[in-house]
């Protein structure tokens, strides 16, 4: 890795992280509670989640694309100069995974969510999000794909043996 990283980069980096980490794990516990009936759906991975249920879930889900895609810049500024083309395909990559997600979860949080909690889904039924039977559930997997993509493009950049060579411990 570059050791004459900047002090913002490395900053950046690391809340980047931290913050992509914790929009993860939220999602993770709100995906646990949605499948066991906590947030009003009926339990279960094929049940339809309520207002509160996508509110819950998809908040932290949006997040999590804008702060995977500026930790994949931080990773791409500390590359070393002949690993970059494996950092800046990364961010390509992650570029993507965030618009397409993005869209996905503000279309949900916005127009979905609040016709849902109205009782009015006339004329928004394309829009509704329907694992594995929807055009969005699609498009939201079409990013994650990218995210994964990205994900393995930028393990290129990173070199040596573990943890103790890459911090420079003994």
């Amino acid at each position: 890795m570059a050791t004459d990283m900047s002090p913002s980069t490395r900053t950046v980096g690391f809340w980047s992280a931290v913050l992509a980490t914790v929009f993860s794990i939220t999602y993770d516990v709100a995906q646990l509670a949605e499948w066991f009936g906590l947030l009003g759906s009926h339990g279960g991975s094929e049940s339809a989640s309520t207002p509160l249920g996508l509110a819950i879930l998809l908040t932290p889900s949006l997040f999590l694309g804008s702060s995977f895609l500026v930790m994949m810049v931080s990773v791409h500024r500390m590359a070393p100069r002949d690993r970059k083309i494996w950092s800046h395909t990364a961010v390509a990559f992650a570029t993507a995974y965030a618009v397409l997600i993005s869209m996905v979860y503000f279309v949900q949080l916005t127009l979905v969510a609040p016709r849902l909690a109205a009782g009015q889904t006339r004329g928004i039924e394309q829009f509704l999000f329907v694992p594995f039977d929807s055009f969005l559930y699609s498009v939201d997997i079409l990013g994650y794909s990218f995210m994964s993509v990205s994900t393995l493009f930028a393990a290129r950049v990173f070199t040596g043996s573990g943890w103790s060579e890459s911090c420079g411990s003994s």
